[in-house]
């Protein structure tokens, strides 16, 4: 796929390719995911994993606040993270807090 960049017709065009930017190519997570969902991809994945000796996967990734939260998960899950996603409580990725009883008592 060719992107091309939007030309502004009207004053609409203009302001629309300002808030969204000249180039756009909404279905990049769509073909992302095909080409690594694809069963012989995740085969291979599995197989190296294994072949390494690999116990946990470690993931990590940055909050809205810049700071780091990560997640343990046993290697054999591997292929339900590929499909569903590793999950994490909402409170963490947006640096709030909550008590034990899921009330929020501000930020971290």
């Amino acid at each position: 796929m060719t992107l091309t960049p939007v030309r502004p017709e009207t004053a609409a065009d203009v302001l629309s390719a300002a808030l969204n930017g000249p180039l756009q190519d909404n279905e990049a997570f769509a073909r992302h995911q095909e080409r690594n969902l694809r069963p012989d991809v995740v085969r291979e994945l599995g197989r190296r994993i294994e072949e390494a000796g690999v116990e946990y996967i470690y993931y990590a990734l940055p909050t809205i606040g810049s700071r780091m939260v990560a997640k343990m998960v046993p290697a054999n899950h591997f292929r339900r993270n590929l499909q569903k996603g590793i999950a994490f409580h909402r409170t963490a990725l947006s640096d709030l807090q909550n008590d034990r009883y899921g009330n929020l008592i501000g930020g971290g």
